[in-house]
């Protein structure tokens, strides 16, 4: 449903909202019965996506708080999609908030601390067990005593990930998935190119820095 109502309310657009709703189910159904925090983390990208469009144009420092108390609790589903993706957000509207010459919002993102203070103290007491586990998923190199990997070799095996087994087309045969995932990705393409409404090329933006930057923060 909040895939469904983002999308439309973002786009204006029903057959996309439709669409992006079946992508998302597509996606979950064949693990639903051993549904487990990382799907917490994806559940809450289509709101927190709302949100920061929602600062592009109409910027508030209320965004702001909604958009890092999301992502504090990104960050306890999964530390390893949501620190990234809490980097990548924060430079984003750091930018945007001096661009707008609105510094004061800057301070709504300290918002973050009341949803991950349980993780906090969780790694305070466990040595930052979660964050290094995190760094060394996005840090490949980190390992390269026992598996050296030529920059070559390291950028096949990120764009792998990314494209093959990150997205589970091939990899699983979830070929079910992957219908759903070429209607959504072109029909939005277009969508996008044709679009009268800012908010929707913004969002693709936004999607499409997403998706390169956590691949490029992982090299």
């Amino acid at each position: 449903a909040s895939v469904y109502f983002t999308t439309r309310k973002v786009t204006s657009n029903t057959t996309l909202a439709l669409l992006a709703s079946t992508l998302f189910a597509a996606t979950f159904f064949r693990g639903i019965g051993a549904t487990l925090n990382p799907f917490g983390a994806v559940m809450l990208a289509p709101i927190i996506l709302h949100l920061v469009v929602e600062y592009f144009y109409k910027p508030h420092v209320k965004y702001i708080v909604g958009i890092f108390l999301l992502l504090g609790l990104t960050i306890q589903f999964q530390a390893a999609y949501g620190i990234p993706i809490s980097i990548l957000v924060t430079l984003l509207l750091v930018q945007r908030a001096i661009r707008k010459q609105r510094p004061s919002d800057i301070y709504g993102m300290f918002a973050v601390l009341i949803t991950i203070a349980p993780f906090l103290i969780f790694e305070l007491r466990h040595d930052f067990l979660q964050i290094r586990s995190a760094l060394l998923f996005l840090s490949p190199a980190a390992n390269s005593a026992k598996f050296p990997l030529p920059w070559h070799a390291l950028l096949n095996e990120r764009f792998h990930m990314a494209f093959i087994e990150g997205t589970s087309v091939l990899h699983r045969g979830w070929w079910s998935w992957f219908i759903p995932f070429l209607l959504t990705v072109s029909y939005g393409s277009i969508e996008m190119v044709r679009a009268k409404h800012d908010k929707v090329r913004t969002a693709g933006s936004f999607i499409l820095y997403l998706f390169v930057g956590f691949w490029g923060l992982s090299m």
